[in-house]
């Protein structure tokens, strides 16, 4: 048993580094927190399960010309499994006892930063989305409830212009609300997704665009500038989804196009969407605090004034 370890560890090694490093670039490439956890513990042992797979096909073929790869690798892992037993200290039980101690440190400590980075955050998406569901507008048009707020601080009045579904103005005689400058739009409701995978949103926006899916900033380009793309992609669990976009007119012209990409298929409007709104009326504080308390948006405290010089500024100190 010994021996058989001890020829196929290496593989096993190689494999659990190879499916790690799948899973990492999956998610650095689609996003998608709520499923690294289960990304990251299951990719190493799909890799070293798979590669183990490989490698004993190879050596049963490889058997048939006279090849024995196996013995080599027993050898060549027995001494490397000797050496880094010695060099590491676990061969004598005061190493092993430090080594010990050292791993209950570790998993003491990383339980907190997991519980802020990962954990909070995903609780904090749930909450956000349920509230959103527990407001739904009970009956009337598709589309998303827009609000109008006067002044880039978003502390100003809030005008209800009803339910929006169409979000694609050409120019600014086209956004509603007919302010001309300094003003923004905010879009809430939810939408609905027909299957998990991961979903694309964004568009074009002159000047700054705000999108969140269940609290999660998605798309975040809130400077002064002419119509330009802006895109992000976020994994997304069939079903509904807490959509919350806010949209930014600083001066001069001003235009919106927003778009969505399901798995597999073209960009489209997102009005093409299944999108319900929210029911008028509905606090709004109570969506700010969650996100607040689950480390979904910054503290007031650690950022910049949102006003300033004709640029809104998001630097984290």
């Amino acid at each position: 048993m010994r021996g058989f370890l001890a020829s196929r560890y290496l593989v096993w090694l190689l494999g659990a580094l190879l499916g790690g490093y799948s899973q990492v670039a999956w998610l650095l490439a689609h996003g998608g927190r709520q499923e690294a956890i289960a990304r990251l513990s299951l990719g190493p042992l799909a890799g070293a399960v798979l590669l183990w797979l490989v490698a004993e096909a190879l050596a049963r073929a490889g058997r048939y010309f006279g090849w024995r790869p196996w013995e080599p690798l027993q050898r060549l892992g027995l001494w490397v499994a000797a050496t880094a037993w010695s060099l590491s200290g676990l061969a004598n039980r005061g190493g092993r006892r430090a080594w010990l101690i050292a791993l209950a440190l570790a998993l003491v400590l990383s339980s907190l930063p997991a519980y802020h980075l990962l954990l909070r955050p995903l609780q904090g998406a749930g909450l956000v989305r349920q509230y959103f569901l527990e407001h739904l507008e009970p009956s009337g048009p598709a589309g998303l409830r827009c609000l109008l707020l006067e002044g880039l601080d978003q502390a100003g009045p809030v005008n209800d212009l009803g339910v929006l579904q169409t979000w694609d103005f050409a120019s600014l005689e086209q956004v509603p609300g007919g302010r001309q400058r300094f003003f923004a739009l905010r879009g809430l409701g939810v939408i609905e997704v027909p299957k998990s995978g991961v979903y694309g949103f964004g568009g074009q926006a002159d000047d700054g665009l705000l999108l969140l899916i269940d609290g999660r900033v998605v798309v975040d380009n809130r400077m002064e500038g002419p119509a330009r793309p802006m895109w992000g992609k976020v994994y997304l669990t069939a079903g509904l989804h807490a959509l919350d976009l806010r949209y930014l007119q600083y001066a001069g012209g001003a235009s919106l196009r927003l778009q969505w990409q399901p798995p597999g298929q073209d960009r489209q409007p997102l009005g093409q969407a299944n999108l319900r709104p929210l029911a008028a009326g509905t606090p709004l504080a109570p969506i700010t605090r969650l996100r607040l308390a689950h480390g979904l948006e910054p503290r007031p405290f650690s950022t910049y004034d949102p006003w300033e010089s004709g640029r809104f500024w998001g630097l984290s100190w």
